[in-house]
């Protein structure tokens, strides 16, 4: 059986707690884990430095092309990595992805939010493979 978890960037911000990182590798050393990871407020604090504006309707952010670039820069970059090498750190054998690595999420674009989607879908073929070999997926929530 394999156990995803979706962690909010809130949990992530300023760091993951030791804590929060001791419970994750329990749970990777009883069944094989995949981690999905948000970045909301990375993502905020980036637009404020970049001075981007940023607009949400109905709780979700709308992602023009200058949103879009910062996302990936905060989500892939900033986030997964930090995550990735605390996960380290507490004995996990992670390995960072995107949704986008290997077609891993895929969703319908809903055009009123520009680059935001709906309706996910899943290819875990390369999670399973990662699994088998004693790695966890850590996967950026960005998607194709």
């Amino acid at each position: 059986m394999t156990t995803v978890i979706k962690l909010g960037g809130s949990l992530l911000e300023p760091q993951a707690s030791p804590v929060l990182l001791a419970a994750l590798a329990r749970v990777a050393r009883q069944t094989d884990l995949v981690l999905v990871h948000g970045g909301g407020k990375a993502l905020s604090a980036l637009l404020r430095r970049l001075d981007t504006p940023t607009e949400f309707r109905q709780g979700l952010r709308v992602t023009t092309p200058a949103v879009l670039e910062a996302a990936l820069m905060a989500l892939a970059g900033e986030t997964n990595t930090g995550l990735v090498a605390a996960l380290q750190a507490a004995g996990l054998r992670a390995v960072g992805l995107t949704g986008c690595d290997a077609g891993l999420l895929r969703a319908r674009r809903i055009p009123e939010l520009g680059a935001v989607g709906g309706e996910p879908a899943a290819d875990a073929a390369l999670c399973r493979t990662l699994l088998a070999a004693g790695y966890t997926p850590v996967i950026a929530s960005l998607g194709m």
